[in-house]
């Protein structure tokens, strides 16, 4: 018999491009089923409050759409509960909000929280931080301060981090000392050749659900 996990996204299912890397990186007997927090809603969400977290993802005929995490929760925690009721051994939440209180039986992997261990475990105080839009940069500055760090964010892409960052690519002392892509959405080449092309090592925030959950259903 299949072991059941949930894949949450913050959006409308589908997403495969989300949830077909978790789908590749877990062994054979692990089912993994997509709920999406915005299934079966219509409309548009409203716009984005001063002071809010505002998180990019699409609706079910695929548009974007940018809502706040405050606005989100709720149905993400719906999300969650719709997992677990239908047997879900976890939830992995595919999106890099924090989504503190949400409340659940299992456990919810959150790849803002793996990030935030790997950097504690690396010793890493000052990371630089890439978001993509520049309404996440206030948010997401405070959300890596409250976990104890002291990052410098930016907006922009991992195609380009010497220009998002304002540095010279050679002259790597005036770069942190490792870049985090705050972002669960970048895709595999896009990533790949922002390490290539990077002086300091890369964390892709959408890299590390698969992994840990992975190393988690082989024990």
């Amino acid at each position: 018999m299949s072991r059941r996990i949930a894949a949450i996204t913050i959006g409308a299912a589908p997403r495969p491009d989300l949830v077909d890397p978790l789908r590749a990186a877990v062994p054979s007997d692990v089912r993994v089923v997509e709920y999406g927090a915005l299934d079966g809603w219509t409309g548009e969400p409203p716009p984005p409050t001063p002071g809010g977290y505002p998180l990019t993802t699409r609706a079910a005929d695929g548009h974007r759409i940018v809502a706040d995490e405050a606005w989100l929760a709720p149905r993400v925690a719906a999300a969650v509960a719709r997992a677990e009721a239908d047997g879900a051994l976890l939830s992995v939440l595919l999106c890099a909000g924090g989504f503190d209180g949400i409340p659940s039986v299992a456990a919810i992997v959150r790849p803002f929280e793996l990030a935030v261990e790997l950097l504690q475990s690396l010793a890493v105080v000052a990371p630089g931080v890439l978001v993509p839009d520049e309404g996440q940069i206030v948010p997401s500055r405070d959300k890596w301060i409250a976990a104890g760090f002291e990052p410098t964010v930016r907006a922009g892409s991992p195609d380009d981090l010497s220009a998002a960052f304002g540095f010279d690519a050679d002259e790597t002392s005036a770069w942190p000392v490792l870049v985090v892509l705050d972002y669960v959405g970048h895709a595999g080449p896009v990533v790949e050749a922002a390490r290539r092309a990077s002086p300091v090592p890369i964390v892709d925030l959408g890299s590390l659900a698969p992994t840990a959950v992975a190393a988690t259903m082989r024990r």
